[in-house]
């Protein structure tokens, strides 16, 4: 994993989960397309994003969410590698940052306040797979 930050970090769409992912995959930021573009309200339009630049590369994403209690446990049995981890920031927003065994190695965003669980309840935790 080599770290890799965020371009856009003040304005709508963000590209954090661009950066985990070229993080992740040792891409240079504009190897990677920003998901979060893709239109739509919801998730899904990014995740099929995604999995639309994972496919040529034999790999794809999977995601759950964790109970923040549960994490430690989960992480020690499962999560031996970098993830994603989506959480909330400070400030109430969505975002992205890289994990290694369930903790929080990497912050795109200049400000590196990393996350918070989402509702105080859990976190999402996203893997890049082999197909």
């Amino acid at each position: 994993m080599i770290p890799v930050d965020q371009e856009f970090t003040n304005s709508a769409p963000g590209d954090c989960v661009r950066a985990c992912v070229a993080s992740l995959l040792e891409l240079p930021l504009a190897h990677v397309p920003n998901f979060a573009s893709a239109p739509g309200d919801d998730q899904g339009p990014l995740i099929d994003a995604l999995q639309e630049f994972l496919a040529p590369r034999g790999l794809y994403y999977a995601e759950t969410a964790v109970r923040a209690a549960d994490l430690p446990d989960i992480a020690a049995q499962y999560l031996h590698g970098h993830h994603l981890l989506i959480g909330q920031t400070p400030s109430g927003g969505r975002h992205c940052v890289v994990g290694r065994a369930g903790e929080q190695v990497h912050d795109p965003h200049p400000l590196r306040r990393g996350v918070l669980p989402i509702a105080g309840d859990y976190f999402v935790v996203g893997l890049i797979c082999h197909g």
